[in-house]
């Protein structure tokens, strides 16, 4: 979802804003996802390796083949999916517990890993994610992950000393209150960061009228030309599909936005009146716009979710229309 031209201009625009500037202007991009455990092994792996090359490196057990093998298959992906594979999950799970019993039992580790150990955390989330999602529900399995990103936003300010973080993700987790879509009774990131910040975390909801959105989508497994653009979710076959979404439902909040003849806007809820119109109308349950990273075009609430505005963001930004990310 991530890998198209949009993203990557928008990390070319980031690398010429850093450019000539001195580290503390600078722009530094961290993720915070767990359902791949991948770029956590890919580092804690780059790391242990590097240990190995040093002269004066120290030689517990920790260093062997062995572990850097187990990082490898995880760095390879094998928590990204559906099917995670229970030799491969047990595998990861073990390399995992033994770089964190060296971290927490041996005067030897370097100084260089206190990052190292965020990525054994990323790892062991990365872990219990894909655990949670194989021996429980789908709901506990993603209200783990809200709880995981919000910690690891935590650690991110915390490790960087950043007086602002900005967090890119859809409305369902930037938002406070309750995951929606799916009955979910789990918090979201947004309130997790809430609970935690108080008043210093801004929930900024975005919305659009209409346009075309890339998304998977159900399709007939015949009809899908190339093997690896299908996926298996929940026993249906998905496919990267462009989606045209309708004009919002007249009482909406993108169909307010849209009334103002502008090609975009941007509303800071918190400095409205108590009083206001717009204040008690924003307060009501009405539709949102909203499109996940999978879409069933058929469903009532495909393109749209209901939330009190004012009750789980603190503002909203909107685009008249949206057009389709382009796959690099």
């Amino acid at each position: 979802m991530y890998e198209t031209e949009e993203v990557l201009a928008c990390v070319e625009w980031l690398r010429a804003f850093n450019d000539g500037r001195p580290p503390s202007e600078c722009v530094d991009v961290y993720g915070v996802d767990v359902q791949s455990a991948a770029g956590a092994a890919s580092a804690l792996r780059d790391w242990l390796t590097a240990l190995r090359a040093r002269d004066d490196s120290p030689s517990p057990a920790i260093l062997d083949a062995d572990l850097l093998d187990a990082l490898d298959d995880a760095a390879d992906g094998v928590f990204e999916g559906e099917d995670v594979d229970e030799d491969r999950l047990r595998t990861a799970e073990r390399a995992a517990d033994a770089l964190a019993e060296w971290f927490d039992s041996d005067d030897s580790v370097p100084e260089t890993a206190p990052l190292a150990r965020r990525h054994l955390r990323t790892l062991r989330q990365a872990c219990e994610f894909a655990r949670t999602g194989r021996e429980a529900d789908r709901t506990e399995q993603w209200g783990l992950r809200d709880q995981f990103m919000a910690e690891n936003v935590a650690w991110i300010r915390e490790h960087t000393g950043a007086d602002v973080v900005a967090v890119w993700a859809h409305n369902n987790h930037v938002k406070t209150g309750r995951l929606g879509g799916d009955g979910h009774p789990s918090l979201t990131m947004g309130e997790h960061l809430a609970r935690r910040f108080g008043d210093g975390y801004y929930a900024l909801g975005a919305q659009f009228a209409r346009g075309t959105a890339r998304a998977y989508a159900p399709v007939d497994p015949e009809t899908v030309e190339v093997e690896d653009e299908a996926v298996e979710f929940d026993g249906t076959t998905l496919a990267m599909t462009e989606l045209d979404v309708p004009a919002p439902p007249a009482d909406s909040v993108p169909a307010l936005f849209s009334r103002l003849d502008a090609d975009g806007a941007l509303l800071d809820y918190r400095s409205l009146p108590d009083d206001s119109p717009l204040s008690s109308w924003l307060a009501d349950e009405r539709p949102h716009r909203f499109v996940a990273g999978v879409v069933h075009p058929d469903e009532d609430d495909a393109f749209a979710r209901s939330h009190r505005s004012v009750a789980v963001f603190d503002g909203a930004f909107f685009v008249e229309a949206a057009t389709p990310t382009t796959p690099l």
